[in-house]
């Protein structure tokens, strides 16, 4: 598929032809293409962007599909009328074959008439069939449609799986990340993952726009009201707990601390599951503390070695992410507060020497690492490693 695709609309109007060429560029999307590969992103596609406001607002809004740049749209869109936009739309499914383009092109038009004042009209233009041009159709309605809340919320109810992911996603895009945090999201059912990923989203869009990376302090607020928006979900059992992963993995921010006194609120059977198992390795409380150890490894490992606190139960997460990433002062940091150590803490911090020095190739250093292991858990949590150390000292 090439990158732009031109469509070529004839309106009829006061006796003459008014020609209108709308120039549809994909490559700003970052949705993957047919093949599974991210679009390539493009200077021409980028939507304009201003720099993040302290509440975490871009001046512009949020949209899903930046406005065509081609002069013919931008002289018919602020006068299009429903008679106009009805003609484009069953032109464009007469004569568009690619069904990307064509839904780009409903979400605009759709669009251009709710901002032009035509909600109700437009609602009526939505295709009817099933399928990427009546999500695409419904999402530039909700973006725009000027009709009371009550009203709108009460069409998103009507609709379900991807038709009301993408209501849902452009709805909220009309609203700042503060204004989002303080929404009340029992007025949004989410019935699957189709339509809970409406959420998702919108959650991995404003903890974005509410990061400026010239002044990273000027966003924290915005994102800890969001992720306590995204909690009280997980506490109530509308997400999985283990979205934060996913939040934290696109949050420019990397901001571990706020993150973890958000999460530290999360209910006693949600904090206990991460403590055991492959989730005290892999889950979002093991995610977060690698997060703040990058942000002041001394400062987490403190936190860590708190006895009987949460923190403890990932001093070796911690102190494996800063041998990992630094590995004499790690080192040096563990030597001056052994002696302090509970036998407890004592296990978990071999087990993060055993993985560092295995990933560093020291082998010998790893296996009397591991000689400091006496309990089946620790034991068992480096088998694998285990089975490289004696596989390179007997190769040696």
């Amino acid at each position: 598929m090439s990158g732009s695709s031109r469509t070529t609309y004839s309106i009829l109007g006061g006796g003459a032809v008014l020609t209108a060429v709308a120039l549809v560029i994909f490559s700003h999307q970052t949705s993957p293409d047919q093949s599974g590969n991210a679009a390539p992103e493009t200077p021409a596609a980028r939507p304009a962007r201003a720099t993040a406001s302290r509440s975490g607002v871009r001046p512009d809004g949020r949209r899903q599909f930046a406005d065509p740049t081609d002069g013919g749209w931008a002289r018919i869109a602020s006068d299009l009328k429903p008679a106009q936009a009805k003609e484009m739309l069953e032109r464009d499914k007469l004569e568009e074959k690619n069904i990307e383009a064509r839904s780009e092109h409903a979400w605009h038009i759709i669009n251009q008439l709710c901002r032009n004042g035509y909600a109700r009209e437009a609602w009526e233009l939505i295709d009817a069939s099933p399928g990427l041009v009546r999500e695409k159709g419904l999402g530039g309605f909700f973006r725009d449609a000027n009709l009371p809340e009550a009203e709108l919320i009460s069409m998103m109810g009507d609709l379900q799986n991807k038709d009301r992911a993408s209501a849902y996603y452009n709805y909220w895009s009309r609203f700042s990340a503060d204004q989002f945090a303080r929404m009340d999201l029992s007025q949004f059912p989410m019935q699957n993952p189709v339509e809970f990923a409406s959420f998702r989203n919108t959650m991995q869009d404003m903890l974005g726009e509410s990061f400026d990376p010239k002044n990273p302090e000027a966003g924290k607020a915005a994102r800890y009201d969001l992720l306590s928006l995204a909690l009280k979900q997980a506490n109530e059992g509308g997400m999985d707990y283990a979205e934060f992963k996913a939040f934290l993995e696109k949050d420019p921010s990397k901001d571990g601390f706020t993150y973890w006194e958000v999460m530290k609120s999360a209910t006693p059977e949600i904090r206990e599951s991460q403590t055991h198992g492959q989730a005290n390795y892999t889950g979002p409380d093991a995610m977060v503390i690698r997060a703040m150890t990058m942000q002041d490894p001394e400062k987490t490992m403190a936190m860590t070695i708190v006895p009987d606190s949460h923190e403890a139960n990932y001093v070796h997460i911690a102190l494996g992410k800063w041998l990992e990433n630094d590995f004499d002062n790690a080192q040096k940091w563990y030597n001056d507060h052994e002696a302090t150590f509970t036998p407890d803490q004592l296990q978990r911090t071999a087990v993060a020497f055993v993985r560092a020095q295995v990933a560093r190739g020291e082998y010998q250093s790893a296996a009397e690492w591991s000689a400091k292991l006496n309990t089946p858990r620790w034991i068992g949590a480096v088998a694998s490693e285990q089975v490289t150390i004696a596989e390179h000292l007997q190769s040696q």
